[in-house]
């Protein structure tokens, strides 16, 4: 292999690729995921808003939390620990940040509890070190994947992108409560109205789609499946657009406003959260088949949160683009020649080569690659018919010798063996630089292509050190 000129020229590594493929998840599990996410959610605000409508003790609310708090906490170490003897290293990664991230809303929430019951505490400074942790936390996971050659996808950026912003929001409340700033409270929640605004506007392109989808259903354009898979998604998003406005709502009201009805619109909030979570588990559960089969159509079942990242290794050969006016001829599965210039030199060699098959007579043939590559011819003519040649030998040909799934493409000189692919002829060259059937030492690499004539044109040629 030593023999080889090396050059820039790369092609994928096959096996580091197939080691980070796309995962695909079980339909029926991302459908399961989707439902607890807005569950979650939802049962966040339902506990304030119970709250504000009952006005019991803060510690009972901060329980409550505690409660959600711990059954993620411990659904997570569930997972992780599956994670630990799987290849799934990124899966884990992002496991353990939810861990954190839970964690440290349970150690936020006590020291409201501690705040607002038994003493006064700068509780700001806190919001700043959670502010400070997201933040270098996303650098450090951007700089990391920099550093090794890993894509930073658009979803990973948006994800991290919405963590510093929901921190951000947090040390804005947190500052308002300790009166450090003197803003409204509908300002002081600005960053959660924008993100609140900008998901409203995709739920209402959501839909303005369903009717849209509607139409095309009526004029058989579109399938059931596709119709309440829509319908489904865009009921599913109200939980994450109209429900936490009208949240954000009461609260800036309950501040800004003495005598607002928070008890009354806090009631209407529960009983709108209580009757939407019912009604989508009851639909989910009756159209739960045409979700699967809606979640595979829209790739929802994909996890597409990284890229595969392609490694690449150099060929052990360098291919030089040449335009040859010699043109190849196969006479055997595995050996060429070359085509004569002359239309009478090509038919007497024919003529030689037809005597000298039908008369069996071999030894007229000096040349030892070429009486193999005759007998090889001969020995098929009389063991095989010519239905057999056609279904067996031909098809035979038409595939690489050693692994018999690719093309062949590569021809070797001198001793003019190919029937062999780039991929395998990489493979034995790494093993020996000799052909793989004559074991003869390679001096020159021909990459050929078939012609409708059934003839093989030189398209590129790998030389020799000298």
């Amino acid at each position: 292999m030593n023999n080889f000129d090396f050059s820039n020229q790369t092609r994928p590594n096959i096996q580091n690729q197939n080691e980070i493929a796309t995962v695909t998840i079980n339909p029926a599990t991302r459908l399961s995921q989707l439902l607890i996410l807005l569950i979650i959610t939802n049962a966040y605000i339902l506990i304030y808003t119970t709250y504000l409508m009952l006005e019991y003790e803060l510690i009972i609310m901060i329980v409550f939390y505690w409660i959600i708090d711990i059954i993620v906490i411990l659904t997570l170490s569930i997972l992780k620990i599956k994670l630990t003897y799987s290849q799934q290293y990124r899966y884990k990664i992002t496991v353990g940040n939810l861990l954190i991230d839970t964690f440290l809303a349970a150690i936020f929430k006590t020291i409201i509890l501690v705040n607002f019951t038994y003493s006064e505490l700068d509780i700001q400074y806190f919001s700043y070190v959670i502010m400070a942790y997201y933040f270098i936390r996303s650098v450090v996971i951007n700089i990391r994947k920099i550093a090794i050659n890993e894509t930073i996808t658009q979803y990973s950026f948006l994800v991290q992108g919405v963590k510093i912003l929901l921190v951000l929001q947090l040390m804005l409340i947190t500052m308002r409560w300790k009166c450090t700033i003197y803003w409204s409270w509908y300002t002081t929640f600005s960053i959660a109205w924008g993100l609140l605004v900008i998901f409203f506007i995709v739920h209402f392109v959501f839909l303005l789609s369903i009717g849209e989808t509607l139409i095309d259903y009526y004029k058989k354009k579109t399938t059931k499946i596709q119709l309440i898979g829509g319908i489904w998604l865009t009921f599913y998003l109200c939980g994450f657009s109209g429900i936490p406005m009208w949240f954000c709502y009461i609260i800036c009201q309950n501040q800004e406003v003495n005598s607002f009805p928070t008890v009354n619109q806090a009631t209407l909030l529960c009983i709108l959260i209580i009757s939407y979570n019912f009604s989508l588990l009851v639909v989910t559960v009756i159209c739960k088949l045409q979700l699967i089969q809606f979640i595979k159509d829209v790739g929802f079942d994909n996890d597409s949160q990284q890229e595969p990242v392609v490694q690449e290794e150099k060929l052990p050969y360098q291919f030089l683009k040449i335009s040859l006016p010699q043109k190849l001829i196969q006479i055997s599965s595995t050996y060429f020649d070359f085509v004569q210039d002359s239309n009478k030199q090509q038919n007497k060699q024919q003529q030689q080569q037809q005597q000298h098959i039908s008369n069996s007579n071999f030894s007229v043939i000096n040349h030892k690659a070429r009486l193999k590559a005759f007998e090889f011819m001969a020995k098929t003519e009389q063991i095989n018919s010519p239905v057999e040649r056609e279904s067996g030998l031909v098809k035979s040909e038409e595939k690489c010798q050693v692994c018999f799934e690719n093309q062949p493409q590569i021809v070797m000189l001198p001793c003019q063996h190919g029937g062999i692919c780039d991929d395998c002829l990489q493979k034995c060259l790494k093993k020996s630089p000799n052909c793989y059937l004559c074991r003869n030492k390679i001096q020159k690499l021909l990459r050929v292509s078939k012609e409708n004539s059934g003839k093989f044109a030189i398209n590129d040629i790998a030389l020799c050190d000298a």
